[in-house]
């Protein structure tokens, strides 16, 4: 009979559940449990809240009576990565000190209280009544663990080593579990979580400014050479007709010179035979 009760809760929990959070939260009917593990639980960086494996598992199994040990994973940089010259050297595992601190109001073998757990932030967290809390270091090789703890939600945070500043130290994200975690044979009453860094920040892109240049020397008023000079396009008042809508260069000056030399004897030669015909008239 029980174990018909068992399999019973494990076809119909996301069903249960759903409901529930439609009822009292207002919150999407779909409940999004997470994916199966094997070994350590590893905590993601947007995750809020850890539940570890719940697949096909009965909460009402939980022994509310039975204490939690858990082990903290701090894992190492590649020994073989090569270190940039403007970046510190990775500094050692050992020295983080990991905080756990129980968020009160919150039964692990309570659905509505799950669903509680996995819509509330590290931040909102810090607002609430808090019950037990315990620390630990790492040790040489990034473990730390925490025992004793009674089933319940939990914050985690993590301090790095301060006061040395010649080495680079990880940076890690509070979150959330629910103890027990959820394994593979069942609830896990020893959990061994593995924490992740925060992500480095994006380099950022500089920007170049989209205005043009501005001239060196300002245009000098009255040269029509200059773009924007007040006698651009303006005709020379020295040459007559077509000449005053040129512009005039040193060879021009000289050609028009030349031309006005040939106008001028043309001129002195039709004269010059014009008078020469009056007079032969005159004389016949």
């Amino acid at each position: 009979m029980a174990n018909h009760r068992d399999t019973h809760w494990g076809l119909s929990k996301r069903v249960l559940l759903a409901s529930v959070a439609a009822a009292t939260l207002g919150c999407a009917s779909t409940v999004v449990l997470p994916e199966s593990v094997s070994g350590p639980i590893s905590v993601r960086a947007e995750a809020k809240t850890v539940f570890g494996n719940t697949d096909d598992l009965d909460i009402s199994v939980i022994d509310a009576n039975r204490l939690v040990h858990v082990t903290f994973t701090l894992t190492g940089d590649n020994p073989y990565d090569d270190v940039e010259p403007e970046e510190l050297p990775p500094a050692p595992l050992s020295g983080y000190q990991i905080t756990v601190t129980q968020i009160l109001g919150f039964d692990p073998r309570n659905p509505v209280d799950r669903l509680r757990a996995d819509a509330i932030t590290p931040e909102g967290a810090r607002l609430m009544p808090h019950g037990v809390t315990a620390s630990a270091m790492t040790d040489e090789h990034g473990f730390a663990k925490i025992s004793d703890l009674p089933i319940g939600l939990y914050l985690v945070e993590t301090v790095a080593p301060q006061g040395d500043p010649t080495h680079k130290y990880k940076k890690l994200e509070p979150f959330l579990v629910m103890l027990p975690t959820g394994g593979i044979e069942g609830w896990d009453y020893v959990p061994i979580l593995s924490l992740k860094e925060t992500p480095d920040d994006p380099p950022v892109i500089p920007t170049f400014p989209t205005t043009p240049p501005q001239p060196s020397q300002p245009p000098t008023p009255g040269d029509p050479e200059q773009p924007g000079g007040p006698d651009k396009g303006t005709p020379h008042n020295d040459l007559p007709g077509v000449l005053k809508r040129l512009p005039m260069t040193g060879a021009q000056v000289i050609a028009t010179f030349v031309a006005s030399l040939c106008f001028i004897a043309a001129g002195a030669v039709f004269l010059f035979f014009g008078m020469r015909r009056r007079q032969r008239n005159q004389d016949h």
